[in-house]
């Protein structure tokens, strides 16, 4: 089972107790540097992480690896597909590094609706 993690599926360890799961838990965020947001006056750690592509090159190698785990006989699937997608990820994150870098610091604002889109930040600066 692959969740998140970083709080964001806060009701899953009873939906995992109650259906006697006991396979393995592959957190998908595992080693990302959080941020923290202000959610009803209490600073929590902002579970959005993957909306940066160098997080979701991570979250790609959590996965990966946790697939290899369990399937070990198609290891070499499994990781050709994965690294080629981590690469992609990679690759997408320094395009949007250079289209963000390209745009005066004064001039990089992004309105939304959402307070999911923090981990952007890091394109921005």
């Amino acid at each position: 089972m692959v969740v998140n993690g970083l709080g964001l599926e806060g009701w899953l360890d009873r939906l995992i107790k109650a259906s006697g799961f006991k396979g393995e838990l592959v957190v998908a965020s595992k080693g990302v540097k959080t941020h923290t947001l202000d959610e009803e006056g209490k600073t929590v750690t902002d579970p959005h992480a993957w909306n940066s592509a160098a997080n979701g090159a991570l979250y790609a190698q959590n996965i990966l690896d946790g697939l290899v785990k369990a399937d070990p006989e198609d290891k070499a699937a499994l990781t050709s597909s994965g690294k080629r997608y981590i690469d992609q990820l990679t690759s997408l994150d320094g395009w949007a590094k250079a289209q963000f870098s390209a745009i005066p610091l004064a001039k990089r604002k992004v309105l939304t609706s959402h307070d999911a889109f923090g981990y952007l930040a890091g394109l921005t600066t």
